[in-house]
């Protein structure tokens, strides 16, 4: 999981505030608003796109989207049941910004999941929190948008590169879905 979250205040609880990349093999992006809601899904491998048609995820929190991830890997054979080749079930977790919430977002999400795995007898690890850096964030908006001048990528905060991640993940959403229904 990649959680990347702003540390400014938001007066809209609505804008997109965060970005959770879940790694597992499947590989999926949520941006969450305020309210640490799904606004928008977006697989980032082949695996992920396996996930994300799977179920509806925005609406969901954090905590509820992690787990439902984690619950479609393991129907998917993603994640194996028991003590099989532990390293296949591991599950890492990354957060950017200064914001007292982002601990508590991870632990949240961490707990859900450690909630399913021990419900279904899985053995993982979870990676301890470690931080993003401003770097990736601008990376992840350079390959979302790869016409972007690099000067105003840098100029952007990082409340603008979320949005610019955002708005660039629902026209792709859009037209992911626009695809699946021909």
């Amino acid at each position: 999981y990649n959680l990347i979250t702003s540390g400014s205040i938001q007066t809209d609880k609505n804008a997109p505030t965060t970005v959770m990349n879940v790694s597992l093999n499947p590989k999926v992006e949520f941006v969450l608003d305020g309210h640490g809601k799904v606004v928008t899904v977006n697989a980032l491998n082949e695996d992920g796109n396996l996930i994300i048609t799977a179920t509806a995820f925005e609406g969901k929190t954090a905590e509820e989207a992690a787990e439902l991830f984690v619950q479609i890997s393991h129907e998917m054979g993603f994640l194996v049941s028991g003590n099989a080749q532990i390293k296949n079930n591991d599950i890492e977790i990354s957060i950017s910004g200064e914001t007292k919430d982002v601990e508590a977002i991870y632990n949240d999400v961490k707990a859900s999941i450690q909630e399913y795995f021990t419900l279904e007898n899985i053995t993982a690890q979870i990676a301890a929190l470690e931080t993003v850096t401003r770097e990736q964030m601008e990376a992840l908006v350079a390959q979302a948008q790869p016409y972007i001048d690099q000067a105003k990528l840098q100029a952007l905060s990082h409340m603008e590169l979320v949005e610019e991640l955002y708005a660039s993940r629902k026209e792709t959403c859009d037209m992911y879905s626009q695809e699946l229904k021909n």
